[in-house]
């Protein structure tokens, strides 16, 4: 009789190890949800990245202000900006383009090399002579900057030292080791400046997010009380201190165009500070001059008397300041890379943004708070300001 080999089994087939293989719809189902975990997750981790840069960004404003308030100690209470705040918003240095910032940085940074120092033949390491005005200059070179070298100090160390991604050259030079702002943020009409090209070779302060440091330098001269107390106006916060040589020119506390080189550049034009150039309509002189009495005002003291645009607490008139945050203000634009960007919140809400025409409402300003129960100004932006002492 033949026997016949039994039959595998199904298991003894496939093997006992084996199963069957994912559906399509299985598939599908998993990278479904694999999506929606990116999803929840990629924004938490952007919002965790933009807070840690906004920390930093605070830090290195501090470790500025820090080093300032040591340079004044050191130095007979002396301004850690080497040149003064009339000088740098002198309407001369409208046409030369050198930033509060630059003066500030070659005090704390060195740089400095003495007058009758003569440039080496390496050009990518020049001595420059830079300074807001023809009649005040003084030679520098960017290298001795990153050695912390000046003459005041010999071979000591610099007051700071600011990590090589926040140091750029408003145009970039021979010297890679300082990439450009970048035109689109420079008054354009200072790109074909002979004088203006020694400034753009020392560098500057820029954010974690890209933009310039702004540095906002009071007026400390000795002046009557009359000069902040004038019928009608209020010259805590001016758009210039006049030319260089002008002793009778109105004597503000700070300058809107001592950073004229950033604020007539086309990248920021929403800003509350700029002129929008340009644009349908422009800010007015008032309503810029409003806006820098609220970066560098200080909340803490009573409104003063003053007002622009119109009678006292009238619905367009502009509130200013009667005491600033400190002698030295320091203004990052924060994370949309602009200072007082007109479509944040605060700018929405001091009526600044402009309409659908992209027309903006000149009777309308950010300003300093007219009544002192309420909050700063500077809450509903997302600008980082930082005092240098009193």
């Amino acid at each position: 009789m033949i026997m016949k080999p039994p039959s595998k089994s199904k298991a003894q087939t496939t093997g006992a190890g084996s199963r069957a293989a994912f559906t399509l719809f299985e598939l599908l189902t998993v990278l479904a949800i694999l999506a929606i975990l990116l999803g929840l997750t990629i924004p938490v981790m952007g919002r965790a990245r933009k807070t840690a840069r906004i920390a930093n960004n605070t830090t290195l404003l501090r470790e500025v202000a820090v080093g300032s308030q040591q340079f004044r100690l050191d130095n007979a209470d002396a301004s850690p900006s080497y040149f003064t705040a009339k000088e740098l918003a002198s309407t001369e240095n409208q046409t030369r383009g050198f930033s509060p910032m630059q003066s500030i940085l070659l005090n704390l940074m060195g740089g400095i090399v003495p007058s009758d120092a003569t440039s080496s033949n390496d050009v990518n390491d020049p001595i420059l002579e830079v300074g807001p005005t023809a009649a005040r200059t003084v030679k520098a070179r960017a290298s001795a900057m990153r050695a912390g070298e000046s003459r005041a100090r010999g071979s000591k160390a610099g007051y700071i030292n600011l990590p090589p991604a926040n140091l750029r050259t408003p145009f970039g030079g021979d010297d890679d080791e300082y990439p450009p702002v970048g035109p689109s943020r420079i008054d354009p009409s200072l790109q074909a400046s002979g004088v203006y090209a020694a400034h753009a070779r020392l560098p500057e302060f820029v954010d974690d997010f890209g933009s310039p440091v702004l540095a906002w330098v009071e007026d400390e001269r000795p002046s009557p009380q009359q000069d902040f107390a004038q019928a009608g106006t209020d010259s805590f916060a001016l758009m210039d201190a006049g030319s260089g040589n002008d002793s009778n020119a109105p004597k503000g506390r700070f300058y809107v165009d001592s950073n004229r080189l950033y604020l007539h550049g086309d990248f920021y034009q929403e800003s509350a500070l700029s002129p929008r150039l340009g644009r349908a309509n422009a800010y007015t002189a008032e309503q810029r001059r409003s806006a820098l009495s609220a970066v560098t005002g200080s909340v803490a003291f009573p409104l003063g008397s003053q007002w622009l645009n119109g009678a006292p607490f009238s619905a367009n008139a502009f509130a200013m300041a009667r005491a600033s945050r400190s002698n030295i203000v320091l203004h990052s634009a924060g994370p949309d890379q602009v200072w007082l960007l007109n479509s944040d919140r605060g700018g929405v809400l001091a009526g600044i943004k402009p309409n659908q025409a992209g027309v903006v409402d000149q009777n309308k300003a950010v300003q300093f708070p007219r009544d002192t129960r309420n909050p700063d100004p500077m809450s509903d932006f997302d600008d980082i300001i930082v005092g240098v002492g009193n």
